[in-house]
């Protein structure tokens, strides 16, 4: 029987990679069933999670860290380069529109209100409560909203210094093609990103988006 893509494709891998995956993934399948309780997997729309990140979320439950489960899956996947994270912490990305709609999380600055451009973006500490986003949505300028999130800026990403190291002996740094708020942006504001980007005598270049992620761009 004909299959779907990914299941064709699954098992054209061979056999120790589709035993690791189906490991990985039933981990992440474990998490998110139990992050998502009663609702069971109807609280996520998985239509929209590639199946890259599955795997990987997958690999971060199994190892309980993000650079062993890139080590791992690299050495798997007979990976040539080094990947390396800007930073290992994890915050909240949330962010405020030019007309001052607050999305809060990465998903909601992916997918909602697209008409409106970004005003700013902030990573914090945890997810605000229902009351802190009636009090942020009381506001009534950009400006007050933009302050009140501020405020709440109680952690920062410092970039690695394996990473500031590749940046400072590299031939070339390359700004990869990406949802430019929710994935490039973050690395951008890292602390030390700047001074390590400017710092390098790399050739820099920026390959953009081909189709308007959002607003006018």
């Amino acid at each position: 029987n004909k299959g779907s893509d990914f299941e064709n494709a699954f098992y054209k891998l061979n056999l120790e990679i589709r035993e690791k995956f189906r490991s990985y993934l039933s981990a992440f399948y474990d998490r998110a069933l139990s992050v998502a309780g009663k609702e069971g997997l109807e609280a996520y729309d998985l239509r929209d999670f590639g199946v890259r990140n599955l795997v990987f979320a997958g690999a971060y439950f199994v190892f309980k860290s993000y650079n062993e489960a890139i080590e791992n899956l690299s050495a798997l996947l007979n990976v040539k380069g080094r990947i390396m994270l800007n930073d290992t912490g994890s915050l909240w990305l949330v962010a405020l529109t030019k007309e001052g709609q607050f999305l809060d999380s990465e998903s909601a600055i992916v997918d909602q209100h697209l008409d409106q451009e970004i005003e700013s973006v902030f990573l914090i500490g945890q997810p605000l409560d229902a009351r802190e986003q009636e009090v942020l949505n009381g506001f009534k300028t950009l400006e007050d909203k933009k302050e009140f999130l501020a405020a709440r800026k109680n952690a920062e990403l410092s970039l690695s210094s394996d990473a500031a190291d590749a940046m400072r002996s590299s031939d070339m740094l390359i700004l990869a093609p990406t949802t430019f708020e929710s994935s490039l942006v973050p690395t951008i504001i890292t602390k030390g990103f700047g001074k390590a980007y400017v710092g390098s005598q790399a050739m820099k270049v920026s390959v953009s988006n081909l189709v308007r992620e959002r607003g006018k761009r």
